[in-house]
């Protein structure tokens, strides 16, 4: 390639990632201020700077960008949680740490929360399976802890730790879904909820350490 041909390309490519900066820019902020519905992809584009048809070349149906925007804010969050993780801290404490950590990020724009978790898992079947495959990478990240923990003869040797990490998740999401419909009145009382929900879950996964006479 010829270096005017680079210096074109680049210039294209910036131009290209410009242009999806400005409308997940717009998309937030759009989302989060009239909600998806009365949210339009005419709008969209002009707030992002560029024509209808510019919007649909990166994000075909409206509902694309907003899979979009939630996947880059969550997984750097859940991500950045696990890594700080010490190695032998409980089960428990190690789950409610990565969960409240989410929990904190739903708290910063709850509007913008309440549009991610009433669009996304429900609504349409080929974006439910790839937020599907999405949340599974997080759940083997749980896994992975629950594994660490039966390792260390915190819980019991037969628990299969993908299915105790889905068990953990749904208590999480259950328990999310009742703060930001407003049943719980405060991250705090999320946190404080989980915590009863999970040590629950231990407990009753917990390796037994009393001994057969």
């Amino acid at each position: 390639m010829l270096i005017s041909e680079r210096a074109q390309y680049g210039l294209r490519e910036r131009n290209r990632a410009d242009k999806e900066v400005r409308i997940l820019a717009a998309g937030r902020e759009l989302f989060s201020r009239d909600g998806f519905e009365a949210t339009t992809t005419r709008a969209i584009a002009q707030r992002a700077g560029i024509g209808t048809g510019t919007l649909f070349l990166y994000f075909p149906e409206k509902r694309d960008l907003l899979l979009r925007l939630f996947k880059d804010d969550i997984a750097p969050v859940h991500r950045a949680a696990v890594a700080s993780l010490e190695s032998d801290l409980p089960l428990l404490d190690a789950g409610l740490r990565v969960f409240r950590s989410l929990y904190d990020y739903y708290a910063r724009d709850p509007r913008l929360s309440r549009v991610f978790l009433s669009e996304l898992p429900f609504r349409d079947p080929t974006r439910a399976a790839s937020l599907a495959l999405f949340t599974l990478d997080f759940l083997q990240a749980i896994a992975r802890l629950v594994e660490v923990a039966r390792e260390r003869g915190e819980i019991a040797r037969d628990c299969e730790p993908l299915a105790v990490a889905r068990t953990m998740f749904r208590l999480y999401y259950a328990v999310l879904i009742e703060w930001i419909s407003g049943v719980l009145p405060s991250p705090a009382a999320a946190e404080h909820e989980l915590r009863a929900s999970l040590e629950q879950l231990v407990r009753g996964i917990a390796h037994d350490t009393e001994t057969t006479p």
